[in-house]
């Protein structure tokens, strides 16, 4: 009798560890619609078009409206209008190139898995949305939408992919390639789902780098990257190199002169969207710079503040308190 209590008891512990365990873990699996795409145009499958409406409605909604924008997605001949689209004969290499490059998607899966994974642990009240691998025409790398992450497979071909040569500059194609995509997909739905809103009165380039400093910080976290933020934000050899030579040059100028401390949009796009070469007061800078120095003071942040949740770090919205005390 001793004997089966223990047993008993031996089972419900490891049902329940192995409960605790699947809480605690998500298990991605991305959904192929760019296979639906595919079948949809060149096979000219009418099957693959009614799963697109019906077993992804919210997702073909996005793609035919805010993606394409070819139309309406209640249009009556909006699937006419998608596969004459896709009828272009580059679309139709671009479709081809995409199913050959990526025949699985099994790597990605298991990344975005153990980032939210580790993100619902930390915030167990997220909802994880749908993922959805699509074929945007080369328009917006991720998707983000109610309860939908979307990432197009298109734009992450690799930067040596010929049409990239013809349509973007080097800075821009550097990163378009596979392993970007985790990255880009928690980079973009934490940016959609947490954000900027600084405290009233309290905006500034200071404030701004500091909240996508936070995201990158958080990024890396999620998926255990453990290379530096310069190569995060994709820079080159000569690029990383220069950060570092430059570190305490950077440093002193950012903290004696009022430049962390303006407002105007011009300054704040300059130093934190991919702009080849900013130019601040005369200095020639790598692009995202204002995001490389946000992530090394969120870097320095976390250091001295060790027991910040990801959560806790989420919610804050004003750095004001730490400006004194951060170096990098």
């Amino acid at each position: 009798m001793q004997k089966n209590l223990c047993y008993i008891l031996f089972i419900v512990l490891l049902l329940s560890a192995c409960s605790q365990t699947e809480r605690s873990t998500s298990v991605i699996q991305v959904i192929r619609y760019d296979k639906w795409q595919y079948e949809a145009t060149i096979m000219n499958s009418f099957l693959a078009l009614q799963k697109m409406n019906t077993e992804a409605p919210q997702m073909t909604k996005l793609l035919y409206e805010e993606v394409l924008t070819i139309g309406d997605a209640n249009d009556p001949n909006i699937n006419t209008r998608f596969t004459e689209f896709f009828a272009d004969p580059f679309l139709t290499k671009l479709t081809e190139d995409c199913e050959q490059q990526f025949p699985d998607l099994s790597k990605i899966e298991k990344q975005l898995s153990q980032g939210f994974g580790l993100l619902q642990k930390e915030i167990p009240e997220l909802r994880i949305p749908k993922i959805y691998s699509i074929i945007s025409a080369l328009n917006q790398s991720i998707v983000v939408g109610d309860s939908i992450l979307a990432f197009s497979l298109d734009k992450y071909m690799g930067k040596d992919y010929e049409p990239y040569q013809r349509y973007y500059y080097p800075h821009q194609s550097r990163n378009m390639t596979p392993d970007r995509i985790a990255l880009d997909c928690f980079k973009y739905y934490l940016l959609g789902n947490f954000p900027y809103s600084p405290t009233i009165g309290k905006h500034s380039l200071y404030q701004f780098i500091m909240y996508r400093g936070k995201i990158g910080w958080i990024v890396k976290k999620l998926l255990n990257y453990k290379h530096s933020n310069a190569d995060l934000l994709g820079y080159s050899i000569e690029e990383i190199e220069w950060c570092e030579t430059h570190r305490d040059e950077v440093r002193t100028w950012l903290f004696q002169t009022p430049l962390l401390q303006r407002k105007d949009p011009m300054t704040i796009r300059m130093l934190t969207q991919p702009n080849p070469s900013p130019n601040i007061n005369e200095k020639d800078l790598p692009p995202l710079f204002g995001i490389w120095i946000g992530m090394e003071l969120i870097d320095n942040y976390m250091l001295k503040h060790p027991k910040t949740t990801i959560k806790q770090l989420l919610e804050k919205t004003d750095f004001e308190d730490a400006y004194a005390t951060l170096q990098f």
